[in-house]
């Protein structure tokens, strides 16, 4: 039965309030706060969590990146611990099985409109399958009541909008600032209904602070007034930063916005991660075949130069040297070919890193199996010397015991391999980073250990110019070739600039962004779908530099 709450109750009361297994529903309109009541219990959890250990882990997750009908809950927040949280899969379907998280689920109507039921009915699924679990689930109202399905949950509490005497004492605490603000607000009915909105209250208050009252626009219908209201604030945005150096023109920013908004809808995504760039994120056909076929050119060309490099050092200038040279080519078009075709997905690989310690813990035992190699290198070498009728030679035995020593170098190098522990990402395409460094210690390995192996047979060079190729074509140096051809296509088709990352940072400086961990969300959805829907620029020019 609904009832009003008293005016300041906080979520952490309503939700406390509940039985085992507490679920919450969190509704309200647009920029009303349920983001906002959402992180504010997330952050009274974390508090919980860290003074008894014994407490839930409280986790958040946007149910927009749900859109296989056919994958349960239990699959998409192991999966998504594994790509925002960096979660490994075993421990976060343990996580998730024995129920050990509170589950804070935003973005309920973010979900493609013709699966939201499907999610909804997921939902009370899981529910009753891992019916201890606590969980809370936000939801614009207007979206959620056109559902046919309803969620099974303990409770539900709608955010209701400010009343005029919030928005007026609001405003008046701002001083002389916000004071033809606040005298247009209370003439004009149309933005009084803007202004109950939280959301829309505050993009008021930075886009008309210190204006006059006849500077604030009140033609038009409401959805026209909040079109010219993002315009302002935008331009605001631009008229903060006097006397410091753009980066780049309102037109470029905009533009680039747009097309990120644009991708974070069609993806159905809210935070938008630099290493998460996709072919799919090329618009037309032509360009995802330019993709491809770079991809694999670089891989076959590097194959046959490598190749072609190997066959000189083998044999010299000559015939065969050209014969190597054209089975190289011939590899690298097959392999360049097969590159191409595993190329619809880039996978960065994080986990790959090299441990000292584990390595200090593996010495003795790699001690232990080079010098049992050593040996059994060494008498096999004797014996298959004495079947040839060679005398004992003691030096030539030494030589070559240690030559298979090597081999507990090489144990000792993989021993000392080890997956990465959980890392939460702070950086923008830290994911590609990790896999860079993942692939030049796949390189390393490779020189080393081929190069060691082919030295029995008087051949180190050619062996670690080959175990070289480990790296760049291991699956850690392929998604970084991968991810580096694909950035240079959407930079060239003007989708993105050169150094995304700075242009991300700067949008935050705007405040038209928000950095979150290693990456970016709009500032709300209502900004998002504006950008979204907005097909060209709506500021006037701004002279600076790009």
């Amino acid at each position: 039965r609904a009832q009003d709450l008293p005016l300041g109750t906080q979520v952490i009361d309503c939700f406390e309030d509940l039985g085992v297994g507490r679920s919450l529903l969190i509704l309200g309109a647009p920029g009303s706060g349920k983001t906002t009541t959402l992180l504010a219990l997330a952050k009274e959890l974390i508090e919980q969590a860290h003074m008894d250990a014994s407490r839930l882990i409280p986790v958040v997750f946007n149910l927009s990146s749900w859109a296989d009908e056919q994958q349960t809950i239990a699959d998409w927040l192991v999966q998504e611990l594994q790509l925002k949280y960096q979660v490994g899969k075993e421990i976060g379907r343990k996580l998730v099985t024995e129920q050990q998280l509170v589950l804070l689920l935003d973005g309920l109507d973010e979900v493609d409109i013709q699966r939201r039921d499907c999610c909804v009915q997921a939902l009370n699924d899981f529910m009753q399958t891992y019916g201890q679990t606590e969980l809370v689930v936000c939801s614009r109202q207007q979206d959620y009541d056109a559902l046919s399905q309803r969620l099974q949950l303990q409770g539900a509490i709608s955010i209701q909008p400010l009343t005029g005497e919030q928005i007026d004492a609001y405003l008046a605490g701002a001083g002389a600032e916000l004071q033809a603000l606040r005298g247009a607000i209370a003439q004009d009915t149309k933005l009084q209904m803007m202004a109950h909105s939280p959301l829309m209250l505050s993009i008021m208050a930075l886009a008309y602070q210190g204006v006059s009252t006849e500077a604030i626009s009140q033609t038009g219908d409401v959805e026209s007034f909040r079109q010219r209201l993002f315009e302002t604030y935008i331009q605001r945005a631009f008229e903060r930063r006097v006397g410091k150096a753009p980066k780049y023109t309102p037109a470029q920013t905009q533009k680039w916005l747009r097309w990120l908004a644009q991708q974070q809808v069609k993806q159905s995504q809210t935070v938008f991660l630099i290493e998460n760039l996709q072919p799919d994120h090329l618009l037309k056909k032509q360009q995802k075949w330019r993709y491809l076929i770079a991809v694999g050119l670089i891989v076959s060309l590097t194959i046959s130069l490598f190749g072609g490099w190997a066959g000189w050092l083998l044999v010299g200038l000559n015939v065969q040297a050209f014969n190597l040279l054209t089975a190289s080519v011939a590899l690298g078009l097959g392999c360049g070919l097969l590159a191409g075709a595993v190329s619809q997905h880039i996978e960065p690989v994080e986990t790959l890193k090299w441990s000292w310690q584990k390595a200090k813990e593996n010495l003795w035992i790699s001690l232990g199996f080079g010098v049992v190699s050593a040996l059994t290198v060494a008498f096999s070498i004797q014996l298959y010397m004495w079947g040839l009728g060679f005398e004992f030679m003691p030096l030539s035995m030494f030589w070559y015991g240690v030559r298979g020593l090597n081999l507990g170098v090489v144990f000792l190098l993989l021993r000392g391999l080890s997956g990465s522990s959980i890392e939460t990402r702070t950086e923008p395409n830290q994911a590609i980073w990790r896999s860079l460094r993942t692939a030049i210690l796949f390189g390393f390995l490779g020189t080393v250990c081929l190069g060691m192996a082919a030295h029995w047979f008087k051949l180190a060079g050619i062996g670690a110019l080959l175990g070289f190729l480990l790296g760049p074509f291991s699956p850690a140096g392929l998604a970084c070739i991968q991810h580096f051809i694909l950035r240079l296509i959407l930079y060239a088709n003007g989708n993105i600039p050169w150094n995304y990352t700075r242009f991300l940072d700067w949008a935050t400086d705007l405040i038209l962004l928000q950095k979150v961990g290693g990456g970016y969300i709009f500032m709300h959805r209502l900004l998002l779908e504006y950008f979204a829907e907005t097909p060209t620029p709506r500021m006037k020019p701004h002279s600076q530099g790009g």
